[in-house]
């Protein structure tokens, strides 16, 4: 990254979560996730609690209740696991629609969390820092 930032595993790149409304829709991210994390369509359904951008979550169990349309062909529902590159992040708030500037003159934090000392909520704003890895069949308990 810029400044020499050396990213992670495990802390600045994660795998997380993230919940969809339709099986279709989840169809078009996979093909096409540049478009499908575009910040111009991020919380258009859910808000921006957190700040504006595409939301996914440590714990797949955040993720589901935003997924229950979400459902393949045998009726089971669908979440995606995603690598993302969350970088250095600040906590968020609703009126963030840009991610702030950091101490280094010219640079920006990567990501919003919902919590700096244990993020469960991760919101990135440029859909090249996801990539959708895996996409996670199950039944509800």
């Amino acid at each position: 990254l810029e400044g020499g930032i050396v990213l992670e595993g495990g802390t600045h790149v994660r795998y997380l979560w993230h919940g969809t409304s339709s099986y279709d829709v989840l169809g078009r991210m996979v093909a096409d996730p540049l478009q499908a994390f575009n910040v111009a369509l991020a919380g258009a359904s859910v808000g921006a609690r957190w700040g504006r951008g595409s939301y996914f979550a440590r714990d797949a169990a955040y993720s589901v209740p935003f997924s229950t349309g979400c459902v393949d062909e045998q009726g089971r529902q669908v979440l995606l696991l995603c690598l993302v590159e969350v970088g250095l992040s600040t906590v968020g708030s609703p009126d963030l629609y840009n991610l702030p500037a950091r101490t280094e003159p010219g640079q920006r934090y990567h990501s919003f969390v919902d919590s700096a000392s244990n993020p469960e909520i991760f919101v990135v704003q440029t859909p090249s820092q996801v990539y959708p890895a895996y996409i996670v069949h199950f039944r509800p308990r």
